[in-house]
């Protein structure tokens, strides 16, 4: 019996712990959820961290600062953000997704209308925002049709996992896309219906276009594994346009080496028109990327002004600039040691 109360009082203090440091959630909202005071919350807050289940890092960002000025003005962007570096792919994302979360709380003031896209690097973004009430409207940056197996994280996705996130103040504009059909003239067929009979993905794009703040990956000159299938069917994937002229991907859509669009592959905001946006100082258009395999593409995104402002790791920062940098972490353990 003895453990068994152990073990529920340290399950207490992690879901303490990760509703304070995590969710950012007041010391009012977790007594009203836990059935506790204040008073004990604040307890349990201090406990967590004397036992280590909180483990709290912090190291000097002035680094930070000063490549992320340099970065904003060799390129003359609104904004830029520096993640740490990580050789773990997957562990990159996470922190170019926390820094990007950061950016998130900043630009989505009440009242604001979202855009995003989709891949890992957003999801992770998505991840990381805490989940509480906000007055945005959210809408997804493409319309990319997928099925029967989800084999990528798309732009719909997203928005609507980030509806759900900053419900039930937020509004969301999505819609649903099927697959495009595999023989080559009824993809035609088909885009032109989607085109001609459905106003409402124009609607949705609208919305996207008309966004405060736009969240955008980037790709590479050749497709990520996960998206082949989809432009395999799509009967792009093997074409000699891309093959010979991409240089990278925003948006699903390819750009040539001189920030030019190649092809209009699906539904959704063109590099044209998130140039468009770019050029608007009312508009902040977010490319978040990491790794030395992306700075090739984006180079010449920045350059050619597809977006006006970046989250990138602190290596790819020091590629395109030179600088140097440091990072702030918070981690939550679970009772085993555990990160959570």
């Amino acid at each position: 019996m003895a453990r068994r109360l152990k073990k529920d009082k340290i399950e207490l203090l992690v879901e303490c712990a990760r509703m304070h440091y995590e969710d950012h959630c007041t010391k009012s909202q977790i007594a009203d959820h836990l059935g506790v005071s204040v008073t004990h919350v604040k307890r349990l807050i201090d406990e967590a961290l004397a036992r280590g289940i909180v483990r709290i890092s912090i190291v000097e960002r002035r680094d930070f600062a000063q490549l992320e000025n340099t970065l904003a003005s060799k390129f003359s962007l609104r904004l830029a953000r520096v993640a740490p570096s990580s050789a773990d792919y997957e562990r990159q994302k996470e922190m170019l997704g926390q820094v990007a979360a950061e950016l998130f709380e900043e630009l989505a003031t009440p009242g604001s209308s979202i855009g995003i896209g989709g891949g890992g690097s957003l999801k992770a973004m998505v991840d990381a925002i805490p989940t509480y009430p906000r007055s945005i409207h959210i809408a997804p940056m493409a319309l990319v049709g997928r099925g029967p197996l989800i084999e990528f994280v798309d732009a719909a996705f997203l928005a609507a996992l980030l509806f759900y996130k900053s419900s039930p103040k937020a509004r969301a504009s999505v819609i649903g896309m099927l697959p495009p059909p595999k023989d080559k003239t009824a993809r035609r067929v088909f885009k032109e219906l989607v085109e001609r009979s459905i106003p409402e993905v124009d609607a949705v794009l609208a919305q996207a276009r008309n966004s405060s703040a736009a969240f955008v990956g980037l790709g590479g000159s050749e497709p990520v594994a996960e998206l082949i299938p989809l432009l395999d069917r799509a009967g792009i994937a093997k074409t000699k346009l891309i093959e010979e002229k991409a240089a990278g991907g925003i948006n699903y859509n390819y750009f040539d080496d001189a920030g030019e669009e190649i092809a209009s592959l699906f539904r959704t905001v063109s590099i044209a028109q998130l140039k468009d946006m770019a050029s608007r100082p009312d508009k902040t258009v977010v490319c978040i990327a990491g790794g030395p395999h992306k700075i090739p593409a984006l180079e010449i995104a920045l350059r050619s002004r597809i977006v006006n402002a970046v989250v990138i790791d602190e290596k790819t920062a020091i590629r395109l600039t030179g600088g140097m940098s440091s990072s702030t972490k918070m981690t939550v353990l679970d009772q085993k040691g555990g990160r959570t």
